[in-house]
């Protein structure tokens, strides 16, 4: 049973679930859903943009935030709304950080992370088996920057993914993925699938070269660079940028290396289409691993689910698309990770 609470009220008499999805790829879940207004036993009261909105499967609550739009729609005998929301940490995708002056120094990620989020009332939480790493010698806020990009140029310092989990929590991470022990097996419980192997945004060699010392000398460091390489290009591509933040050889190195990885798992996509919202022990949900049998999309073997997207209607029931990801798509990198990192 599917449940939406807007500010404080239970609303059913569903017609559509066009999307519930939320991913390790995305900082904030959303959906958008079609109700009736007025249903026999709900308390009677319009949705209004802004409203506190949970949406719940059963006992699990997936996404929490606030309603974004409500749509109104009028016909013979029939009273429609439509409502579109996204977890609280939306807020943080959508507006700029004004915090004065702006600036931190020997401070760790996941305390400068936090007082970004302060002010949206958005807590952040270190995922279990997650290392943020060590403080960082100076981070200054770029003027109107989005609070998503200054969490982002922090977090890819680090190797670090940072995503909603379902709770409008801020989650640092991904820390350990869980286990699905229900197997997903061609003929058997994929309804359908499909695979994509592409070179697009992929290059053979990366080269991250280290920013100068804001707090010390500028000649430091200034040729100490980290470089990774993707052997699963054969052709010479290689890409070069400058460091999210200041990096010494390690840190440029973890940073070519988790370049390298993104575009990979973009690159090489799988969907699978099931029947239904749960797995044998609970509900198919982000950072899980799952075994997949499916020999005419070339996949066996476990893979991560970096999304999922559930929807309702009456002619296919409850369905659930799985994006999934290889293994080691998310992974943290190594904080001792020096020089090349070939993968």
């Amino acid at each position: 049973m599917v449940t939406l609470r807007v500010a404080g009220v239970e609303y059913g008499g569903w017609t559509a679930i066009n999307s519930i999805r939320t991913g390790m790829d995305a900082i904030a879940g959303g959906f958008t859903i079609a109700l009736t207004e007025k249903w026999p036993g709900a308390a009677q009261r319009p949705i209004h943009k802004e409203d506190a909105v949970e949406l719940r499967i059963g006992d699990d609550t997936v996404i929490k935030g606030h309603v974004d739009e409500v749509a109104r729609e009028i016909s013979a005998g029939t009273h429609t709304i439509g409502v579109t929301g996204r977890d609280a940490t939306a807020d943080l995708v959508d507006c700029s950080t004004m915090l004065a002056p702006g600036e931190w120094k020997d401070r760790g990620l996941a305390d400068i992370v936090r007082e970004i989020c302060a002010p949206f009332g958005i807590a952040v939480e270190v995922a279990p088996g997650a290392d943020p790493g060590k403080a960082f010698a100076g981070f200054t806020l770029q003027k109107g920057e989005k609070s998503l990009a200054a969490i982002q140029r922090l977090c890819a310092a680090r190797g670090i993914l940072p995503y909603s989990d379902g709770r409008g929590v801020l989650v640092l991470g991904p820390g350990q993925p869980g286990r699905i022990s229900t197997r997903l097996v061609e003929g058997v419980n994929i309804k359908a699938g499909k695979a994509k192997d592409s070179r697009i945004g992929r290059h053979r060699d990366y080269t991250v070269y280290s920013q100068t010392n804001l707090w010390g000398d500028a000649n430091a460091n200034a040729g100490t660079k980290g470089t990774a390489h993707d052997a699963g290009i054969r052709r010479y591509r290689p890409t070069a940028r400058m460091a999210d933040d200041l990096a010494d050889g390690i840190t440029a190195a973890q940073q070519a290396a988790w370049d390298a990885k993104i575009a990979k798992a973009k690159a090489e996509t799988v969907e699978i289409t099931v029947q239904g919202w749960r797995h044998a022990t609970g509900l198919w949900r982000p950072n899980r691993l799952v075994p997949v049998s499916a020999p005419s999309l070339q996949i066996e073997g476990d893979r991560l689910i970096a999304s999922v997207e559930r929807t309702l209607d009456e002619q296919g029931g409850t369905i659930a698309r799985l994006s999934l990801v290889g293994p080691g798509a998310f992974d943290l990198l190594a904080q001792k990770e020096q020089g090349a990192v070939t993968w």
